[in-house]
């Protein structure tokens, strides 16, 4: 009993160690969390059944493993890495005392077939180095090895629930000692988790028809991010299935208008007209960085003019000329939105001016 604990010690050790590894190499490349967050961690418990020439020395044997697989991103489309730490122990056949304690470390490619939302097939291949530890008790004999192999497993993978999900599947694995081939056949059931995977498979890039709603939706946070092009298109989708769709017509005009503002704001911009082009540029720059960039521009290029309009408008209040202080101090707004003397003058001719037209 004492060995399988510290089997079962060793073996959470080096699973440990592998996400470490793994964790520090993620960072290095940059992907940090956002990738960790794409990995499907397992934890497996399965039969050992060995076939072949080794079948009458052993009776079936349990393996407890850790399995992570990692998403091959942007390289291989359903591709995926699988790592695995595992331990088994396999009872000699007529002696109940005496144990086979085989440590693996397997990698290989994984395949991933996106089948629906919860349940996806899977194949896998590798190769696999196994550390065997024979310890007989009754004649006190024990012999360790170190052998390459090869393995091979089909199975399916299952997301229900956050993140949960399961996993079963078939797995063979061959290798040679004592100049025979040693083979292994295990049934491999266990629990994954998958961060990514809260609303299931779907969410790793298998792809479902779009509802109306979805589509506007995204129509939307294009518009709002400055995707201009993408939201036309996305909205254009969505009048197709339904013309009549409300919330879809109304973005599609908010973005011919923004579009609209930005064109005619150019055209002046061209013509030279910038007091006319930045309530325009204002208006777009919402959606448009080219636009915001453009407004900066501008008005830092304008900005030296305000002290002299600043005393322009003065004097045209003091003279009682409110017209043309209103007229002033809104160009002054437009240069300079936060302008104290235009904030403080334009409300007072506006009022004088609306006092004396009402007598």
């Amino acid at each position: 009993m004492e060995m399988v604990a510290g089997n079962v010690k060793k073996l959470f050790i080096c699973s440990i160690s592998l996400f470490f590894i793994m964790s520090v190499a993620s960072i290095s490349e940059g992907k940090g969390k956002s990738y960790l967050s794409s990995v499907t961690w397992g934890i497996i418990a399965s039969p050992v059944f060995v076939v072949g020439p080794f079948q009458p020395e052993f009776n079936p044997g349990f393996q407890l493993a850790f399995n992570p697989i990692l998403p091959l991103t942007g390289l291989v489309k359903n591709g995926n890495i699988t790592l695995e730490t595992a331990w088994s122990i396999i009872e000699l056949s007529g002696n109940s005392s005496s144990f086979m304690h085989v440590f693996s470390l397997k990698g290989g490619f994984l395949y991933q077939y996106p089948l629906n939302k919860y349940v996806n097939p899977f194949a896998a291949m590798g190769m696999q180095a196994s550390y065997f530890y024979l310890n007989t008790n009754d004649t006190d004999i024990t012999s360790k090895t170190l052998k390459p192999g090869l393995f091979a497993e089909v199975g399916v993978l299952a997301s229900f629930y956050r993140g949960m999900g399961s996993r079963i599947s078939l797995e063979y694995c061959a290798l040679p000692l004592s100049n025979l081939l040693y083979s292994e056949i295990k049934v491999k059931m266990g629990v994954t988790y998958c961060y990514d995977n809260q609303e299931g498979f779907a969410v790793k890039g298998i792809k479902e028809p779009e509802t109306v709603s979805s589509g506007v939706v995204r129509a939307r946070e294009a518009f709002e991010h400055g995707r201009i092009s993408e939201a036309r298109e996305l909205v254009s989708a969505v009048l197709k299935k339904d013309r009549e769709n409300k919330q879809a017509r109304e973005l599609a005009d908010t973005i011919d208008r923004m579009e609209g503002a930005e064109r005619e704001a150019r055209r002046l911009i061209i013509e030279k007209r910038y007091l006319e082009a930045i309530p325009l540029l204002e208006q777009s720059a919402v959606y448009y960085p080219e636009s915001r960039v453009e407004l900066s521009r501008i008005r830092s290029e304008m900005i030296r003019m305000v002290p002299t309009w600043e005393k322009e408008g003065v004097a045209s209040y003091e003279s009682k000329d409110y017209d043309s202080c209103i007229v002033i101090m809104k160009k002054i707004m437009l240069v300079d939105p936060e302008n104290n003397t235009a904030k403080i003058y334009l409300p007072r001719a506006q009022k004088r001016k609306k006092a004396l037209e009402s007598f």
